[in-house]
């Protein structure tokens, strides 16, 4: 799952996921850690599991989450070398709106019992 996840990202920027992963601290390499961090945020990863894909601890994403927002208000240079992997400002916020959308409706799904999400199911194979 790793590979599949950043191996568009180390194509795009010519690196090896060996070195995305690794405890280099290039500017290079830390700056797409955080584009990585903050595209995974926004697509709906927890904090863990994208420590987990780039081999870092929770915490150290929590910041490069946070980077990367600074950067893409703050910083044209930084969006100039990344915005087309980030995205426009209406494609992070329809991002956004669609993981809350998903995790209201996964909410909503683990209150049903056993027995409602049966009776849906036979429901919707009616349809």
């Amino acid at each position: 799952m790793r590979e599949r996840i950043l191996s568009k990202y180390c194509k795009e920027f010519k690196i090896t996921i060996e070195d995305l992963i690794s405890d280099k601290t290039h500017q290079k390499l830390a700056d797409l850690r955080s584009v990585i961090a903050y595209n995974l945020r926004q697509d709906g990863y927890t904090y863990e599991e994208i420590g987990g894909l780039l081999n870092k601890h929770h915490t150290t994403i929590i910041h490069s989450v946070n980077k990367c927002k600074s950067m893409i208000k703050h910083n044209n240079d930084f969006m100039e070398k990344y915005g087309h992997v980030i995205g426009t400002e209406e494609e992070r916020r329809y991002r956004n709106a669609r993981n809350t959308l998903i995790k209201i409706l996964r909410s909503k799904i683990n209150d049903f019992d056993l027995d409602q999400l049966r009776m849906l199911n036979v429901f919707s194979n009616q349809i």
